[in-house]
């Protein structure tokens, strides 16, 4: 077991059981963006709760409150 440091002070702890990568999965799908089970209520709820005072862009682009979003799909939904 160890541990790898990625950006943005995330750490990710190997190796991840098949239950604990599912959970993850089944708990972001919702709030993924290019998911057909896609929720935007899902989103908002998840960003309440994180309590941070992102602005929109730094938002959009947290893979924690919204997984899937990157600069091309931030970019066109501010236009």
């Amino acid at each position: 077991n160890y541990t790898v440091a990625e950006a943005w002070d995330t750490t990710v702890n190997y190796p991840v059981s098949a239950s604990s990568a599912r959970d993850k999965f089944t708990n972001s799908s919702s709030r993924d963006v290019c998911s057909v089970l896609f929720n935007a209520q899902n989103v908002f709820t998840s960003l309440r709760q994180s309590g941070s005072r992102l602005n929109i862009s730094d938002a959009l682009l947290n893979q924690e409150i919204f997984p899937g979003v990157g600069n091309i799909i931030k970019i066109e939904s501010l236009h």
